[in-house]
């Protein structure tokens, strides 16, 4: 059974995302009130600052409210993705 990556992305500013990008700790974690379907310990945890999504973090395990990840992760986008400003979260919606 071939199983499906359920990417997300969050919007937030340039100062929360320096913050998080830039922990010395192997883990850091995003809290939501409705977590994402099918969002798992594989996926990946995009980023959108100032209308672009820039990069995402590798997620290291989830639970019922929170998404916890590696800051050491962080791994900047090539091509920046066009994004208009969104509240929560939104699934990848771009190919791989």
């Amino acid at each position: 059974m071939v199983r499906k990556i359920t990417d997300i992305v969050v919007y937030t500013n340039p100062e929360t995302l320096g913050h998080k990008r830039d922990l010395n700790y192997y883990e850091s974690w995003w809290t939501f009130s409705r977590m994402p379907k099918d969002f798992d310990d594989m996926s990946k945890f995009y980023f959108a600052v100032e209308r672009k999504v820039v990069g995402y973090f590798l997620t290291v395990w989830i639970t019922k409210k929170r998404v916890h990840f590696n800051p050491l992760s962080w791994r900047r986008l090539s091509r920046k993705i066009p994004c208009e400003k969104f509240r929560g979260f939104r699934y990848r919606w771009w190919g791989r």
